[in-house]
Parts: structure tokens; C-alpha cells; sequence
């Protein structure tokens, strides 16, 4: 299949402010980058979480070798980390090939809806504003998925809807 991407400064312009996000925040910059990727550039889904993983790798092997030198990296957690992610990586890709750019966005959603409501409840938690136990918070975040992903087909998963979900 051919693609072109469109709008490459939209795409730069996202990808700046999910750097700063991640780095203010505390947390990976990965789905900002696949939506942005996705969204602003125009790229299919199979392209946009590939290359995002390519991204988040270099990032990750550039700041480990710091925590290498100065000795916070554990040589056979590492090892143990290493094989673990290979091991995903080739189930990834044999799954990757199977399913549809359409199956990729709709599970991508439902990450990043129960992502978000954990993130949520957790920093409601933290700030005190909200008592949740975690067992408690992952049937918030199932439950909060569940009805968004609802929402989300009965708008836009009816046959013969060619839209931005397709």
C-alpha cells in the first residue's frame, strides 16, 4: 500500500509539544506521537505506531546510557527487559499483519481511554481529592472504556460509515 504523509509541520509542531508534555508530566509520548502521526500527518495507523515504537526506542536507548554510566541499570533485568520486548516484538508483528488499519485504531482508543481515567483517578488520588483503591481504579478505568468505546461505535461504527474511524 501507498501512503504520503501531508502537513509534516503540523506533525513536528505535535511531536515538540508531546516531547514537552512527556517530560513535564512524567510520562511516555508515544500515543501523543501516534495520534499526531495519525491526525495531523495523515499517515495509516500501521505506519504511525510503527514508527512511533522506532521513536520511543532511540529516545530509550539514548537516556539508558546514562543510567548505565552511572550505574542504575541492572545488567540482567536488562537481559531479562531485552528478550521480553523481542519476544513481544515478533508477536507484534505477526499480528500486525492480520488486522486492518480500522482494528488498530479502535484497540489503540481503548487503550487510551482506560489510560487516561487511570491517570485521572491517580493523580486525584495523590492529590488527595479522591480515595480510590487501585483494584477500584482499574474497574473505573474498565468501566470508563467500556462505555466510551460504546459511544464510539454506536457514532461511528455502523456499516457504510467512511469516516476518520475507518
Amino acid at each position: 500500500m501507498e501512503y504520503h504523509g501531508v502537513r509534516w509541520w503540523l506533525g513536528e509542531i505535535i511531536m515538540f509539544f508531546a516531547g514537552a508534555i512527556s517530560g513535564l508530566l512524567g510520562i511516555g509520548s508515544g500515543a501523543l506521537k501516534v495520534l499526531g502521526m495519525d491526525w495531523a500527518m495523515n499517515l495509516p495507523m500501521k505506519v504511525s505506531t510503527t514508527t512511533s515504537n522506532f521513536m520511543i526506542g532511540v529516545t530509550a536507548a539514548t537516556g539508558s546510557s546514562i543510567y548505565w554510566y552511572l550505574g542504575y541499570i541492572q545488567p540482567a533485568l536488562a537481559a531479562l527487559t531485552a528478550v521480553g520486548v523481542l519476544a513481544g516484538a515478533m508477536l507484534g508483528t505477526r499480528v500486525l499483519v492480520r488486522i486492518t488499519n480500522r482494528q488498530i485504531r479502535w484497540i489503540f482508543l481503548a487503550i487510551l481511554a482506560f489510560l487516561g481515567m487511570e491517570m485521572l483517578l491517580r493523580g486525584l488520588s495523590m492529590e488527595g481529592l479522591l480515595r480510590v483503591a487501585t483494584a477500584s481504579e482499574y474497574a473505573a478505568s474498565a468501566a470508563f472504556t467500556a462505555v466510551v468505546m460504546g459511544v464510539l461505535y454506536a457514532i461511528y461504527g455502523r456499516p457504510g460509515w467512511h469516516g476518520r474511524l475507518s
